[in-house]
């Protein structure tokens, strides 16, 4: 939310048409309410920015209406109140400077009020630690003040009353922390109010319990600090920069998807297209490529893609650099359609085109260089994608601070080609350090740090550490399944599928559990992955018929068959060998006649389509001939045996073992005719 603030600080101050928006808002909201209908209508004809403070201050519909989406989190009504939001922080940032002035250096503000036992739980859990306050935080110079909304709150039995003490201090010319007395902006001045705007952040110094009419109150000591100042502030030159290319309004949308807030993203970047007022059109359609790839929307990603371009080519050649980027994203569509030539192509024009526009190094050139190593990677060119990563690394280190978030990007490339190469060691220690990075910069739950505690336990597994890998899943789980994209959801299967492999010896029970969840999200996530379903579909198999259960295994396996024929049906390979499994089952359950069918349907498949496949071919008539004899129809069992021997002879030393098995059974059977 910080982020977000300070990207709409950066947006017009007097935006009439975001005033409009935001009146209709509340009246849509407030349509029953005399009273605040009345506010509205004054709101419309008297505001004024100097005024916002005083508007915050009665229990009115703003202070309602923008409380209720902090709270909850709700960007898009958040982005409709920007034209107030932005006067108010402002307003308080002037007042805090007045504050300043005094001669105090440290001053002690007061909150009561009621929370659940979780929420207590979690400030226990956080004493020493940094926490934020992403809504405007109100709190009193007046302990007694404090208390009294303590008694106001206590109505719900399942609540704890809590009473904030922090210290603040005044004085400190780096603070980040923006507090203002607004005492006489209020309707009641008597309660000497301070407000801390959005973001404050704060070190829980310790909790306490001590007795309040009769009732138990938790007592936290807080802090005001800097710490963490230097992240955010790299953050949000980071997206000023970005901001400098892109407007603040678009930037907002970008912004709003790091937030894992896809769908209100998409919303504001459609609104921007079909209501321009003066954005870029080649910046939208460029966003709204990338949110469509994203969505695994891919003709419509192109299209946008292509708009933006020709929208260069006839109006505006002064962004040829911008371009560049365009043909980058098309290649990584291309990529994610597993076209991966098709993406090279795109890349290295990408490169030819910004190289024109800039001098090197340059972090869109290392970008790119990055790209192109990972199409070598999917490639298995380990050695040529492990030197496009390297120099892509070497040019971010040239451009960027030490610690630079990126940075974590090309950690975690190298790492995924050390794996390939099975350098564990040396992969491991690049997916910590990408770990360490996001871990240390990123918000608590953000995906590329579900992505990094992913990888990093893939090696321990892979080490046969599996409760160490156990951990890290069950962490990125836990992440992940706080993330509403498609993208993040179809994870989540691949995630409990790495669960379930760490108790596959243990405890094959629980392996099951999480594969049968897997499963129940795979068949959830649209577009249906049928690929990766049937893999899924696989493992339950494996799975059942370690615990024995036959019945259950068959059934995954006539499931995973269908869907291989319906998605795949000229894949004569694979469809032949799961009827020769399925047909292992039946015979394993003594259900000799669907034994029979499903071995007799693989062989003509193997006859029809692979007659060159020879070894695949006496394979079958083996199975056909294994089941006729359990029938103890041993004719047909001796040509079946006899036609195995044939089939393999013809191309093989008949001297191989598989020969010298089709000759004792041909022996066997002959003697019971």
């Amino acid at each position: 939310l910080q982020l977000f603030k300070d990207v709409i600080l950066h947006l017009p101050e007097d935006d009439e048409e975001a005033k409009e928006e935001m009146i209709d808002v509340c009246r849509q909201y407030y349509q029953n309410n005399r009273q605040f209908l009345k506010q509205i209508d004054e709101f419309q004809e008297d505001y004024h920015q100097d005024a916002s403070i005083d508007w915050y201050t009665k229990d009115g519909f703003i202070y309602r209406l923008i409380n209720t989406a902090l709270r909850t989190e709700n960007i898009e009504q958040l982005y409709r109140f920007r034209y107030y939001i932005t006067h108010l922080s402002k307003r308080l940032r002037i007042e805090y400077r007045n504050f300043r002035a005094s001669d105090k250096k440290m001053i002690t503000l007061y909150r009561g009020s009621c929370v659940t036992q979780d929420e207590v739980e979690q400030l226990q859990a956080n004493i020493g630690q940094l926490i934020a306050v992403n809504t405007y935080w109100s709190t009193s110079r007046n302990e007694t003040v404090a208390r009294t909304y303590i008694a106001d709150d206590q109505n719900d039995a399942d609540l704890v009353a809590v009473l904030f003490k922090i210290e603040c201090s005044i004085q400190d010319q780096q603070s980040s922390v923006i507090f203002a007395d607004v005492a006489e902006y209020s309707k009641i001045p008597d309660e000497e109010e301070v407000l801390f705007d959005i973001g404050a952040v704060f070190r829980i110094e310790n909790i306490t319990w001590e007795a309040l009419n009769n009732t138990e109150v938790v007592v936290v000591q807080m802090k005001t600090t800097n710490e963490g100042q230097d992240i955010l502030e790299e953050y949000q030159n980071q997206n000023r920069e970005e901001m400098n290319v892109e407007s603040p309004t678009i930037m907002l949308c970008t912004i709003l998807k790091r937030m894992g807030k896809f769908d209100q993203s998409h919303q504001l970047l459609q609104r921007l297209l079909d209501h321009p007022n003066g954005q870029n059109l080649v910046h939208i359609h460029n966003r709204l490529g990338i949110t469509y790839k994203d969505e695994r929307r891919y003709d419509l990603a192109l299209e946008h893609f292509e708009q933006a371009l020709q929208l260069i080519n006839s109006s505006d050649p002064s962004q040829r650099k911008y371009a560049a980027f365009i043909h980058h994203n098309k290649g990584l569509l291309y990529a994610r359609r597993a076209q991966l030539d098709e993406a090279l192509e795109f890349y290295e024009y990408a490169i030819i085109m910004l190289k024109k526009e800039i001098s090197t190094p340059d972090t869109g050139i290392a970008q790119f260089l990055s790209s192109i190593g990972r199409i070598y990677f999917h490639q298995r060119k380990y050695q040529k994608a492990l030197q496009y990563q390297q120099d892509a690394l070497q040019m971010r280190e040239e451009c960027l601070p030490a610690d630079h978030l990126v940075l974590a990007f090309s950690y975690a490339d190298i790492g995924n080609i050390y794996r390939r190469q099975r350098d564990y060691e040396q992969a491991l220690h690049y997916h910590k350090k990408a770990l360490a990075l996001r871990q240390r910069y990123l918000p608590a739950n953000h995906h590329n740090t579900a992505y990094s505690l992913h990888e990093v336990g893939k090696f321990y597994f892979e080490m046969g550490e599996h409760e160490q890998a156990r951990r890290y899943y069950f962490d990125s789980l836990e992440i992940t399944k706080k993330w509403l994209s498609i993208s993040f959801k179809d994870s989540i299967p691949s995630l409990l599928e790495d669960i379930a492999k760490t108790y596959d010896v243990s405890m094959p029970e629980e392996a099951l559990r999480y594969r049968l969840e897997a499963l129940e999200i795979r068949w959830q996530v649209e577009p249906i992955n049928y690929s990766r379903l049937i893999y899924q579909l696989d493992q339950l198999v494996a799975t059942y018929e370690q615990l024995n259960n036959v019945d259950d295994s068959l059934k995954y396996a006539k499931q995973a068959l269908e869907i291989q024929r319906s998605i795949q049906p000229d894949n004569y390979l694979a469809v032949s060998q799961r009827l020769d499994h399925l047909g292992f089952m039946c015979k394993l359950m003594r259900n000799l006649n669907d034994a029979l069918m499903y071995y007799e349907e693989a062989l003509d498949i193997r006859a029809r389509h692979l007659p060159d496949e020879r070894w695949y071919l006496a394979c079958s008539w083996k199975n056909v001939a294994t089941v006729y004899e359990q029938m103890r129809d041993h004719r047909r069992a001796l040509d079946s045996y006899k036609r195995a021997w044939t089939e393999y002879h013809v191309n093989y030393q008949h001297k191989h073992s598989f020969c010298q098995e089709m000759s004792r059974n041909i022996a066997r059977v002959k003697r019971y005719l």
